[in-house]
């Protein structure tokens, strides 16, 4: 017999969806596609100039680092509204309910507190720049 809770299904999309989900999946979804495709027009026009030509674009790889940033930021919004990111359930998964809801809601007031902590660091080493 095996003590291991399943995983919960993606919940369904609540009412009035459609633009929720224009919003929160399709929209990052297409800017993903254009910023990936824009990064892989870059790497081959870096390639053909580099190759081709002894040029090479010196910008390239850095604007190719920002486009994937920002593809992953985009990543993050759906899987977050799709609810299918990385979860660290290794306690809550253990829980019955309602103590589950009782430890989802703690873990969520940490993260909040560590995130408003990393934010209020980050204004005071950007004000010594």
């Amino acid at each position: 017999m095996s003590d291991h809770v399943p995983a919960p299904e993606i919940p369904a999309p609540p009412r009035g969806a459609p633009a929720a989900v224009a919003v929160f999946v399709t929209a990052p979804r297409a800017i993903m596609a254009v910023l990936m495709l824009t990064a892989l027009g870059i790497n081959i026009a870096n390639v053909i100039s580099r190759y081709l030509f002894s040029f090479a674009l010196y910008w390239g790889e850095e604007i190719m680092n920002y486009l994937t940033i920002w593809c992953v930021g985009m990543g993050i919004v759906v899987s977050a509204y799709r609810g299918t990111h990385l979860n660290m359930d290794l306690i809550s998964g253990r829980v019955r309910s309602p103590f589950r809801e009782i430890v989802n809601g703690f873990i969520a007031v940490v993260f909040i507190v560590v995130c408003g902590f990393v934010a209020a660091q980050s204004f005071i080493v950007v004000r010594l720049l």
